[in-house]
């Protein structure tokens, strides 16, 4: 999430508005993912208790999750975003699992839904650029969290 990889661009005429096309993933899902392994990872390596229910399971989502990521952490030229997308899936899958061991019902249902509002709502806002629709300069300034995005 570095850099996104620029598609395509297209500028309106007798305009500065421009339409742009980016694979710029959505961050609440590539982060939090990410923040669920290492916590995973933190969970078995202090035994909390609904990772001694069943280890294999755990055990099998961070091998998949490190077995598609561990490749590319040793390659020295410029990585991509597609680069992470298999280790992403295994992720998200992490994401889930560990939301759905939370133990009273309500929260879970609470979480599931605060997750799924927060990923929506930052697709909708990133969606001009999945989409290519026409954007003015200050928007598109708006639209883009860190300098190195544009």
């Amino acid at each position: 999430m570095v850099r996104p990889i620029y598609f395509w661009v297209a500028k309106l005429p007798d305009t500065q508005i421009e339409a742009k096309i980016y694979l710029l993933g959505n961050p609440a899902i590539y982060w939090l993912s990410f923040v669920s392994v290492i916590l995973l990872c933190l969970c078995l390596i202090f035994r909390v208790s609904f990772v001694r229910r069943r280890p294999k399971l755990w055990l099998g989502l961070l091998g998949a999750y490190f077995a598609n990521w561990l490749p590319f952490i040793f390659i020295t030229r410029q990585m991509f975003l597609y680069h992470y997308f298999a280790a992403l899936v295994f992720s998200v899958i992490i994401l889930s699992a560990l939301v759905d061991e939370i133990s009273r019902p309500r929260w879970r249902l609470v979480s599931y839904i605060i997750l799924g509002l927060i990923f929506f709502v930052l697709f909708i806002y990133f969606s001009p650029f999945t989409y290519g629709l026409p954007l003015s300069p200050s928007v598109e300034k708006f639209l883009f969290w860190f300098p190195t995005w544009r």
